[in-house]
């Protein structure tokens, strides 16, 4: 029998990762001198751990976070604590190619992003710039007459960061091959037979094969998020910021399926309201130019289709059939 992995948190923050944040910061603002680095709060969560810290220099103050995934103990012989780890490291290296590029372009349109200071693949950790702002879901949670056109701006210009996003990880190359997307649309197929009427998944089947069939990987296969939610999206003044962004291969547009599909799962926003917020999103998005969101969306709530969740799993079988029901109806 392999023994579990019993991982370990880390005391403070690496020494040597906050001296490179420092020379980093001093090249981004043009200090003088290197800024030295002071922990404001330390933040355990279940995967990592988070330190907030600040520098004071010459220009004012700088905030930043270092995220730390938890690190192995003693035994370290489970596959599934490996694999997680694989492919924390994967995203790091790729994050570490692109970030720079991807913070000056979303930089000029006047969007957030919490550039990495410094990077540290093996020990999975990174330094990186603070983002101000809200969450943009407690943002606009409150619909008060004068914001609904401020949070239609808002969710819009989130669907334009990520086309943003996703373009600049096209220049790197397809991220996975055509027989990776065929095996994933047949595992999420027959995953969810076992969820939902034979009646349901026999159209929703051939709606998956229609939309594959359209897919050039050439411009499909990008890196995104994702698991985009809410939470990894902040305002600030009109200001959208995009953080914590977890690369990974990634269908173009499955950042704004999953984030539209969260939000139309959400329970307590207005169903009419949803829909407004939907439109601002893929408008800025751009869907007419971008189909593969359709396919990634699909296997999105295929893959909610077998949720232990009553509501979560009723409200993906009802979309799924709105999915796929002919035009007109």
């Amino acid at each position: 029998m392999k023994s579990a992995v019993v991982p370990r948190r880390p005391e403070g923050p690496d020494a040597d990762l906050l001296a490179s944040a420092a020379l980093s910061l001093q090249r981004l603002l043009a200090l003088q001198e290197t800024p030295t680095w002071s922990v404001m709060r330390r933040d355990d969560r279940p995967r990592s751990t988070i330190f907030l810290l600040e520098a004071e220099h010459g220009a004012g103050s700088t905030r930043a976070y270092l995220k730390a995934a938890l690190l192995p103990g003693d035994a370290t012989d489970d596959p599934r604590f490996e694999r997680r780890r694989s492919k924390e490291r994967g995203s790091l290296v790729f994050e570490d190619r692109i970030a720079g590029r991807l913070f000056e372009v979303l930089s000029s349109e006047g969007v957030g992003f919490d550039l990495p200071l410094a990077i540290d693949v093996e020990g999975l950790s990174a330094m990186r710039l603070e983002v101000p702002g809200r969450e943009i879901g407690r943002a606009f949670s409150r619909m008060i007459p004068g914001r609904r056109n401020q949070a239609r701006a808002s969710y819009e210009a989130v669907g334009r960061a990520i086309h943003l996003a996703e373009g600049q990880t096209r220049l790197l190359g397809p991220s996975f091959e055509e027989e990776t997307l065929d095996r994933r649309v047949q595992a999420e197929l027959e995953q969810a037979r076992r969820g939902m009427p034979e009646s349901l998944h026999r159209p929703v089947a051939a709606k998956a094969s229609q939309l594959r069939s359209a897919i050039d990987i050439e411009t499909a296969a990008v890196w995104g998020h994702g698991d985009l939610s809410s939470t990894n999206i902040l305002v600030d003044a009109g200001r959208i910021g995009l953080i914590d962004w977890s690369w990974r291969p990634s269908l173009a547009g499955e950042s704004v399926a999953y984030f539209i599909a969260r939000l139309g799962a959400e329970p307590r926003t207005p169903a009419n309201w949803k829909s407004s917020l939907t439109e601002a999103v893929l408008r800025g998005y751009g869907a007419d130019s971008e189909g593969s969101w359709q396919l990634a969306y699909l296997l999105r709530l295929l893959r909610w289709a077998n949720k232990s969740s009553t509501v979560l799993r009723g409200w993906s079988h009802r979309e799924l059939a709105r999915v796929v029901a002919p035009a007109g109806r």
